[in-house]
């Protein structure tokens, strides 16, 4: 599944149109540490996550700022080492609660980590944290891979 596939799918999602502001940035805050995870941002990575973001339903709908974005990347820019990545993930698994949206944030996640063809292993490392964050079946971890891989 691509991000063009992968959007048009979420945004449609009721779920996920319907986050708070807060929420909204968690998802948005998820992807950023995915796209910082291997300390370099690869020119298709920073494509795809600048492009997409803003097709995503909650986008308009929560008046997002580019401010807010930009504060997410810095945020995950900011990180340094496992345990502060580990940390915004927690942080970030507590804002979601639905399992639905923890679903869907991790199939983003998963897409934005295979934008370069590869999944570098502070990309696997960061999705681990959220699948287990996020109480995510193998089963579906499996199925997500498959989809995205």
């Amino acid at each position: 599944m691509n991000w063009n596939q992968l959007t048009d799918e979420l945004s449609t999602d009721d779920a996920l149109a319907h986050l708070d502001r807060e929420q909204a940035e968690a998802v948005i805050t998820a992807l950023a540490v995915v796209m910082h995870a291997d300390d370099r941002v690869g020119t298709l990575e920073r494509n795809e996550f600048s492009d997409q973001i803003d097709r995503l339903p909650f986008y308009d709908a929560k008046d997002m700022t580019t401010a807010l974005i930009e504060d997410a990347i810095a945020k995950a820019a900011g990180a340094k080492g496992e345990g502060a990545f580990k940390a915004i993930i927690d942080t970030v698994a507590v804002k979601l609660t639905d399992a639905h949206v923890r679903e869907e944030t991790f199939r983003m996640a998963a897409t934005l980590a295979y934008a370069d063809l590869a999944l570098h292993a502070g990309e696997s490392a960061v999705l681990g944290w959220l699948a287990a964050a996020f109480n995510l079946s193998p089963d579906f971890i499996g199925k997500v891979y498959a989809e995205v891989g």
